[in-house]
This record gives structure tokens, C-alpha cells and sequence, in this order.
């Protein structure tokens, strides 16, 4: 499942991020897919909804 670990990576970089700048919540991620990047876009918003319930993502949109 190479989109559960490329989506894993994208969001421990976003809440790293929002650490170092202090922020208390996100809204809406942005996220640009390539179309040689082989990630399946169903299952990319299937996984960011499971990695983004416990953290500073929790209830924010993911844009593509």
C-alpha cells in the first residue's frame, strides 16, 4: 500500500510543522498530485481522513 506510507510521511511533516509555528488548528491541507506519482486519489482522502482524527488535522479538508 504505497499511498498509506507516502500520506503517513505528509502528515507527521504537516504537524511537525505546525509545532514549530505554533498553530492550534489546521483547515485545509493542499495537496497537488502529480499524474506519474501512481497515488490512487480515493484512497489518498480513505487514509489522510484515518491519520488526521487524533492530531491538529482533525476535522480539516483535504484539497486536491
Amino acid at each position: 500500500m504505497h499511498e498509506f506510507s507516502v500520506m503517513t510521511q505528509i502528515v507527521n511533516v504537516i504537524i511537525s510543522e505546525s509545532e514549530k509555528n505554533k498553530l492550534d488548528n489546521i483547515e485545509e491541507v493542499h495537496l497537488d498530485i502529480g499524474t506519474l506519482s501512481f497515488l490512487a486519489e480515493y484512497q489518498i482522502r480513505f487514509i489522510y481522513e484515518a491519520l488526521s482524527k487524533d492530531n491538529i488535522l482533525k476535522g480539516s479538508k483535504l484539497i486536491k
